[in-house]
Parts: structure tokens; C-alpha cells; sequence
């Protein structure tokens, strides 16, 4: 838990939020923080599915476009 709260008072400092700390008591704001933790990392592994997903999809385009019936976005992938 010290850590957790080391981080997040760098993190408060970063974004300017000085006023949040006073207006919550701690265990609250412990607890927002590790929700927010929480929701980071899958929101992380969400966006690196996505990013594998349109790299799988710009790799088909380019090696075969006429799965799908186009040709005009190889030419300008290339």
C-alpha cells in the first residue's frame, strides 16, 4: 500500500490534482486509485489487442487484397 500511495502522489503532482487529497479522506482515494490501477491495465491489454488486430488486418490488405475485394489500398500502403 505505501507504494500504491508513493506513485499516486507523483501521479496527483503530474496532473495538477492538489486539491483532490484534502477533499476525499485517505482510504477512499487509496481505493479510487486502485480501481483506476485496475481499469489501466486492462485497458492496456485492450489496446494492445486492438493494435495486433489492425496490424493483422493492414498485413492482409497488403498481401492479399482481394480477400476483401480491394486493390486500391495495397497501391497506397506500398
Amino acid at each position: 500500500m505505501g507504494k500504491a500511495k508513493i506513485l499516486h502522489t507523483k501521479k496527483s503532482r503530474t496532473l495538477g490534482i492538489e486539491v483532490a487529497p484534502l477533499k476525499f479522506n485517505r482510504g477512499v482515494w487509496v481505493k479510487a486509485y486502485s480501481v483506476l490501477e485496475m481499469h489501466s491495465q486492462r485497458l492496456i491489454a485492450v489496446g494492445l489487442v486492438a493494435v495486433l488486430l489492425l496490424a493483422f488486418v493492414v498485413f492482409l490488405f497488403r498481401q492479399h487484397p482481394q480477400y476483401l475485394g480491394i486493390t486500391k489500398i495495397s497501391a497506397i500502403s506500398h
